[in-house]
């Protein structure tokens, strides 16, 4: 797995009470269904902003039955003239399940992508499934940190 690998996340809103999580990195893809209830894409875009504007360690939660699925971002301190590592660490029930390595820029930029197609669908219709308000803030917070140079 390059550094280089691209990235794509998924949250598929299909039924209701149920949304499939992917996040695919090169060739590896982990896929799990979590609950809706909770700000599923509020969490990740938060998480994802702490470590595009230089945080060490974020992680968020979402909603299984029973436990949580946690995604951990760890940032590396590699050598300075290699893109910014990203360490991602997927965990059902505590056990690890998934692992990939990308540049943090990259997965910022594919978690921005994810808000933008919610967001493109409208307020509204987001609202209607999610039963909660877009996250505006942390959307637009993310968007402003990615074009800012530098950490």
């Amino acid at each position: 797995m390059s550094i280089r690998s691209p990235v794509k996340i998924e949250l598929d809103a299909g039924e209701i009470g149920w949304v499939q999580f992917k996040i695919q990195v090169g060739d590896y893809a982990f896929e799990h269904h979590i609950s809706d209830l909770t700000d599923a894409l509020g969490d990740l875009l938060r998480a994802t902003l702490q470590i595009v504007a230089g945080g060490l360690v974020a992680e968020c939660n979402f909603n299984l039955e029973p436990g949580p699925l946690s995604l951990r971002l760890q940032r590396g301190q590699g050598d300075p003239m290699v893109p910014d590592t990203l360490s991602l660490i997927v965990r059902r029930l505590g056990v690890q399940v998934f692992s990939a390595v990308c540049a943090s820029e990259t997965f910022g930029e594919a978690v921005l992508a994810l808000a933008d197609q919610l967001f493109e669908a409208g307020r509204d219709r987001f609202h209607d499934r999610w039963d909660q308000p877009f996250p505006s803030r942390a959307h637009a917070a993310l968007r402003i940190a990615l074009a800012t140079p530098g950490v």
